[in-house]
């Protein structure tokens, strides 16, 4: 046994050992022999999709006076809820941003694109509808607030699920870019497997209210189990300041079903005992993934992470090009991260879909294979909505701030409802 203040002053001594979630699964998988006495922290993280993420903002929009409350406030077009506290003439907005809202003025800008112009420090327009009926109008930067947050309800999923269409034409959802052909033509997948913070702690024995972890590269902190938490799909809910957030680990993304949020989540695993580190061992291969029909999310197959995550990197080769007058890559990238022949690394999530679409493109997404009415059907990876390249390069940088003594781990409350490991 050993506590969190026994690893904070190994911290401090510098001479902490810290290991990747992912890089201590290939241990194992090469059969090396990993005690506690080898490793003090390790690192998990997740990067892709999250719908449910918020912004808290809180700033002086106007001299006091001019309006008594907001009855509604668009950011860059964004509709956003005013309040809760109603700041009567004191010219204060209060307000709460979704971040899969769409702008009245652009279809192609979220929520996700208005929190990382935020963060990068870009003008935002914002308009105040007032109670009787006028429209005010200002500029604002996050330098103008006192309060920016982001609140994730239910981020950071244990288990994920792949989807595919069992009917046939085009399902329209947030979960792949152009929409899911079916029947059963291709599917799409989330999730990072080994590297998953919940994977590697699921009965939550490392992690609770009180952990510090990092969102967008910013300190936050885990406040509790996901809004649609269960034993079967534990999620957490978690909260962070924006103003030290990396822009490039935070963004908005196009899809069929409407602009969704990405965010990335770095949670440390303490290695109290013997039992978190043999949860933490936790391979790929041996990972469940349900395939799901979309069209009424029932269960028709299993896989696992084995069969999503070989090429994590999408790779361009500008040679192969063919200058295509009508770009399907341009046209459907979810981060418009290929412009002009360019893809723009610091944007692309790697969720593989160009290589679907152009040849210059490569990335091996692999396939799911599955029994349909007796007959068993290799269905195609075409979109991952998780970036597991992003997610080790934060797991990375979380293990190095332990290393260099940026990071200490913080004593935490098992969350009400929290989950127990099985009994004999």
């Amino acid at each position: 046994m050993r506590s969190i203040a026994d690893i904070n002053y190994k911290i401090r001594r510098g001479d902490v050992s810290v290991i990747s979630a992912d890089d201590l699964s290939d241990m194992v998988r090469n059969g090396e022999k990993v005690t506690v006495d080898d490793v003090d922290v390790v690192t998990t993280a997740t990067r892709g999709c999250m719908s449910g993420t918020a912004a808290i903002l809180s700033f002086r929009f106007s001299d006091p006076g001019l309006f008594k409350k907001g009855r509604i406030v668009r950011f860059n077009g964004i509709p956003a809820l005013p309040g809760p506290a109603p700041n009567e003439n004191a010219g204060f907005i209060d307000t709460i941003i979704y971040g899969t809202q769409q702008s009245i003025y652009d279809p192609f800008y979220g929520g996700g694109h208005l929190f990382r112009d935020l963060i990068e420090g870009k003008e935002i327009n914002v308009e105040v509808e007032t109670q009787d009926r006028r429209v005010l109008k200002n500029n604002i930067t996050i330098r103008d607030t006192n309060t920016a947050k982001i609140i994730g309800v239910r981020n950071s999923y244990k288990n994920y699920q792949a989807f595919t269409n069992g009917s046939k034409g085009v399902f329209k959802t947030i979960f792949h870019p152009k929409g899911l052909e079916g029947p059963y033509k291709e599917c799409s997948v989330a999730g990072c497997g080994e590297l998953n913070p919940i994977e590697n702690d699921p009965y939550l024995n490392a992690m609770g209210i009180g952990s510090k972890i990092l969102v967008n590269d910013s300190e936050g902190f885990i406040i509790g189990l996901g809004t649609k938490s269960t034993i079967e799909r534990p999620s957490l809910m978690i909260i962070a300041d924006m103003y030290s957030m990396n822009p490039d680990k935070i963004g908005g993304i196009l899809t069929s079903g409407g602009p969704e949020v990405i965010n990335t989540i770095a949670v440390p695993i303490p290695i109290l005992n013997n039992d978190i580190l043999e949860n933490a061992k936790v391979l790929d291969e041996n990972i469940r993934l349900p395939i799901v029909d979309i069209n009424n999310r029932q269960e028709i197959g299993v896989s696992t992470y084995k069969d999503v995550w070989t090429d994590l990197k999408v790779n361009y080769n500008k040679k192969l090009c063919n200058e295509c007058s009508n770009c399907l890559v341009e046209e459907y990238c979810p981060t418009r991260s290929f412009k002009n022949r360019f893809l723009d690394e610091r944007d692309c999530i790697n969720c593989g879909f160009c290589s679907i679409l152009c040849e210059s493109f490569e990335c091996n997404l692999g396939s799911l294979k599955t029994s349909i009415k007796s007959e068993i059907r290799d269905i195609p990876i075409t979109y991952r909505a998780s970036d597991r390249f992003g997610a080790r390069n934060s797991s990375i940088l979380l293990k190095k701030k332990i290393e260099d003594g940026e990071f200490y781990l913080t004593q935490f409350n098992k969350p009400r409802g929290g989950f127990e490991p099985p009994t004999c």
